[in-house]
């Protein structure tokens, strides 16, 4: 997040660096409505913490670029993170650089269980140590504290499944 802003009415209004010109095109173009998560979001006693109406925009100043309407969130602080889960092939390749915005960079996030089973075959060895090697190099990259983070989105994500 790059950015943020409070209403009186405590909503929540977010700047993410990436919009439907980005990554979200697959608003636009496949309708599909990409549901934001964020990571550790609990107070000191592990109780989830409060959620708030949120608006989520790109970084683009258009009207146009809105990510999200309504969506209940805890209040976020400005270079935190939240998380897409499964965007889709094609939301890179219809990317553009509208109003001088670049396109976005990939990170890439894999649980531990998903690690374990891709070391099981040759590619995905070869994608392990990429990410690795990449994570080594890239200073925020940290492979360790996404992997936790990631276990946590898991489990959130398999307890509302059981909900169902």
């Amino acid at each position: 997040m790059i950015a943020k802003r409070q209403t009186g009415d405590c909503t929540f209004e977010y700047y993410l660096n990436d919009g439907v010109y980005g990554s979200f095109n697959c608003k636009v173009f496949d309708h599909a409505d990409p549901q934001p998560l964020t990571l550790d979001k609990e107070d000191d006693s592990g109780v989830a913490c409060h959620r708030f109406r949120s608006i989520l925009w790109g970084p683009t100043c258009d009207s146009l670029d809105k990510v999200h309407d309504g969506v209940h969130l805890p209040e976020i602080k400005v270079g935190e993170w939240l998380v897409f889960r499964d965007m889709g092939a094609y939301t890179m390749s219809a990317a553009s650089t509208f109003n001088g915005f670049s396109k976005p960079t990939l990170k890439y996030i894999v649980s531990e269980f998903t690690e374990a089973i891709l070391a099981r075959t040759i590619l995905g060895r070869e994608l392990i140590d990429s990410l690795h090697e990449t994570a080594e190099n890239d200073p925020l990259s940290n492979v360790e504290l996404k992997k936790l983070h990631t276990d946590t989105i898991s489990h959130e994500i398999d307890n509302g499944l059981n909900r169902l």
